[in-house]
């Protein structure tokens, strides 16, 4: 009696020693698992949350210089790489089940609880620490966990989103601008 699958997990920050099998594994192969349950009991929807980095570490070779639905595939690294593998494996299933999908490819979610390079910039820019990175300028992109829950619960209720792949964030900001405002919100003096 399940109508809907939203499919989060994943493994992202394995040890810098973790083989591909690893990633792949816990990122392909239990991706794979899930569809196939999830078309046996008919599940109507199965909304799979993957990641920006299936289209590159950045969009500076892009002639616009963002990435767009339509954007080549260029997974650099193991996890990336585990992910768009998922992808095609949920497409071939929900294809043969008649099992509908929408993939999501985020960048960096931040919010309450988050961790790994965000939180550790947001350590750095805590310890008052000055930092020499006025200089750069490309921006990042990143979505609000909030945002992307809602973007998520779209997915389920609209009948119009079906078999289909969307880039999802709600801002892009350059490192200095983005430790000018953590520097702000966590009232430091980082810049």
């Amino acid at each position: 009696n399940v109508d809907y699958v939203v499919h989060l997990a994943g493994n992202a920050h394995l040890t810098k020693e973790a083989a591909y099998s690893e990633y792949y594994r816990n990122n392909t192969v239990a991706t794979k698992k899930l569809a196939t349950v999830a078309a046996q009991y008919s599940v109507e929807k199965f909304i799979f949350v993957s990641t920006i980095k299936v289209n590159g570490d950045n969009s500076e070779s892009e002639s616009n210089f963002t990435f767009t639905e339509d954007s080549d595939v260029n997974p650099a690294d193991y996890y990336s790489q585990s992910k768009y593998e998922a992808e095609k494996v949920l497409k071939d299933i929900c294809r043969l089940h008649e099992m509908d999908f929408v993939i999501l490819r985020p960048p960096l979610v931040y919010g309450a609880g988050v961790k790994a390079n965000f939180l550790s910039l947001m350590r750095v820019v805590n310890s008052s620490m000055p930092l020499p990175m006025a200089s750069l300028k490309s921006n990042r992109s990143f979505i609000y966990v909030d945002n992307l829950v809602d973007i998520i619960e779209k997915c389920i209720s609209s009948d119009n989103l079906n078999d289909s792949l969307y880039l999802v964030h709600d801002l892009s900001v350059s490192l200095p601008d983005l430790l000018r405002q953590l520097s702000i919100a966590m009232s430091s003096r980082t810049i």
